[in-house]
């Protein structure tokens, strides 16, 4: 007790903000918000453009890997349907046609697991990449203003599409 009464005021509240890991607060969160969305911690802690790749390869890797597996299923059942007329063709020349159909149909769909498998194991790496840069490499850059009211002074230039006049450019300097 009278170790933490002769302490500094930023020392003792510094103590007073660490979690179990000897983290601030903040940084316990934002290894909260990597676990559960991929680079937003990176953002919490100021690190916004790590953020912003961890968050979309995590998301786009994701996302090839569930259209992937929507192809493998939906060929998988093409495979189905061309077995079932196979069985009941009559002549050889449309058993032949379907049958390379069918061969064709399945290396497609052994190419979509592939792909699959990838990008699944790429999403795996994107989330735990995340959370380990979150715990061991992304430092506390203290909280940022959000917003264009609080930009820094200067020019800034923008450029939108206007159905009537074409492209429309706009030079703003701020003071």
């Amino acid at each position: 007790m009278l170790l933490v009464a002769g302490m500094t005021g930023d020392l003792a509240a510094q103590m007073r903000d660490t979690t179990v890991f000897g983290w601030s607060t903040r940084k316990a969160r934002a290894v909260l918000l990597s676990t559960i969305i991929p680079g937003s911690g990176q953002s919490y802690l100021g690190h916004s453009t790590k953020g912003t790749i961890l968050t979309l390869g995590f998301f786009g890797s994701g996302l090839v890997t569930v259209l992937a597996e929507n192809n493998t299923i939906g060929r998988n059942e093409r495979l189905t349907e061309l077995s079932a007329l196979y069985n009941q063709s009559v002549n050889w020349v449309e058993a032949e046609a379907l049958w390379r159909q069918m061969l064709e149909t399945r290396d497609i769909q052994q190419k979509d697991v592939k792909r699959r498998d990838l990008f699944l194991k790429f999403t795996a790496a994107f989330w735990l990449a995340s959370v380990v840069d979150a715990v061991l490499f992304s430092e506390d850059l203290g909280e940022q203003a959000f917003g264009s009211a609080f930009k820094a002074p200067g020019p800034t230039m923008g450029l939108s599409v206007d159905p009537d006049r074409g492209m429309v450019s706009t030079l703003t300097y701020r003071f």
